[in-house]
């Protein structure tokens, strides 16, 4: 073997560093997520749309299933070109995810009540997709007489009508943690790049 067919062969282990630094990044929990829990992001993110849900309308597709490959398969230290092709067969299966509305994170549907009277009294419904802490929720909360909580970025969520909101405008950490890159990301960024857009990045990287 040449030192010219060495130099260009594909480097299947690209994939490692920049595949640890994305679950780094997907640890974070609490306050930083819009959340009170202990779970992490990436937790978050191998319970989407349940494995054990059985049932459901729709064509729900969950990430756990690709997360969970290419995590087992770079954990090896050593990818083979055999590993590649399974990581890349990922690529298809997340952008129709991402196409699916029931799937996407950034369509999670909440509602909250449209107005608090000054009894306290809630009244009427609305509809909000991506993340359920919103403004409308604290202030609504405050009206109430209840423990408030601070709302997350206002791009992490989109609100609509008492029936519906829009589909695919909500960036929640979620949503990021899957899909967003450097010119399509959350004014406040949790993750910088999601996983399909960095598998995207493997694919050519190795193919170049």
């Amino acid at each position: 073997m040449t030192w010219e067919i060495l130099l260009k062969a594909p480097n299947y282990n690209w994939i490692i560093k920049p595949h640890r630094a994305w679950i780094k990044q997907c640890l974070v929990r609490g306050e930083a997520i819009g959340t009170a829990s202990s779970v992490t992001l990436y937790d978050m993110l191998r319970n989407h749309v349940k494995r054990h849900r059985k049932g459901v309308s729709g064509a729900r597709k969950d990430a756990y299933r690709a997360i969970d490959r290419v995590k087992q398969i770079t954990e090896k230290g050593e990818i083979t070109k055999d590993d590649y092709e399974r990581i890349i067969r990922v690529i298809p299966y997340l952008e129709e995810l991402e196409e699916t509305p029931d799937s996407n994170p950034s369509n999670i549907k909440f509602t909250t009540h449209l107005r608090v009277d000054k009894k306290g009294q809630p009244s009427g419904k609305k509809v909000m997709r991506g993340h359920w802490r919103t403004e409308r929720y604290k202030k609504n909360r405050g009206k109430m007489g209840e423990k408030t909580v601070e709302p997350v970025a206002s791009d992490w969520y989109v609100e609509g009508t008492a029936t519906d909101a829009p589909l695919f405008e909500a960036k929640p950490p979620l949503w990021q943690a899957l899909f967003a890159t450097p010119e399509n990301n959350s004014s406040t960024v949790v993750v910088k790049q999601g996983l399909l857009p960095l598998l995207k990045e493997y694919k050519k990287e190795v193919e170049k």
